[in-house]
């Protein structure tokens, strides 16, 4: 009798979970809606760069108004060329070994001055006409990494399961470019539903201290033409790709 009240229970499972993932659209379905915030409008120069702080905003929706985005399984954020990324600069002393924080699957093992950014994202999966099927919440902190790239500790809600806690890393690249993989058990935090971002807000800043001058996680050398920076995001899904640009006014 257990093994077919547990061979009945696999089958709904596997049944709810194709309906889930059916509900999911494709690439071309999805719409993209990114928005860029740095702390300050003020820009430095190469001779003085000034220390900034940004804040992303990505928003997923459909087309066709109903279902949920598309799963993604990349991020790309490239900075304006008068912006400069400085993971690679950060003191040794202020970084994360990944390897250590996947381990204990805690971010409590990252040195103070570590830490330079939070924030989180809902993602939906079997979203359909009669309900919204399973919706997380996870929570991201970012820290430089010991390579001088960034890693991305990710968690879910308090009593939600199964559990995620895990430090993913954000390659970086001509100082501009931050490209972040998403791994299997993030598009799919519930096993068999691939999820889409519904709303990711995130923060970058931080300052730490070297070569006895004060570093921001990210500065600026310099004003666009225009008098503004372009910043570009793409996102890469499992049966295409979208990207979304925004511009933010500055000053010299």
């Amino acid at each position: 009798m257990r093994s077919k009240y547990l061979a009945g229970v696999v089958v709904g499972a596997l049944t709810l979970g194709g309906a889930m993932a059916a509900w999911a659209v494709p690439a071309s379905q999805t719409t993209l809606d990114v928005t860029f915030k740095p702390g300050s409008p003020e820009a430095g120069t190469k001779k003085k760069p000034r220390a900034n702080s940004l804040k992303i905003s990505i928003k997923g929706d459909t087309t066709t108004g109903s279902g949920q985005p598309a799963t993604s399984t990349a991020l790309n954020i490239m900075l304006p060329k008068q912006w400069r990324l400085n993971s690679e600069r950060w003191p040794r002393r202020a970084r994360c070994d990944i390897a250590e924080a996947n381990q204990g699957k805690s971010d409590s093992v990252c040195p103070r001055g570590s830490k330079i950014g939070a924030g989180s994202a809902i993602v939906q999966g079997g979203a359909s006409e009669q309900g919204a099927g399973v919706t997380r919440t996870l929570f991201v902190r970012a820290y430089v990494i010991e390579n001088g790239d960034l890693g991305f500790f990710v968690q879910n809600k308090r009593g939600e399961t199964p559990a995620v806690a895990l430090m993913i890393q954000g390659n970086t690249s001509r100082r501009r470019r931050i490209s972040i993989k998403i791994p299997q058990n993030l598009q799919e935090p519930v096993a068999g539903v691939p999820t889409g971002i519904r709303l990711l807000e995130f923060t970058l800043r931080g300052k730490a201290r070297a070569g006895g001058k004060r570093l921001g996680i990210v500065d600026t050398t310099g004003c666009g033409s225009r008098k503004q920076w372009l910043f570009t995001l793409q996102d890469v899904y499992r049966d295409g790709k979208k990207s979304d640009s925004d511009t933010a006014r500055c000053r010299r």
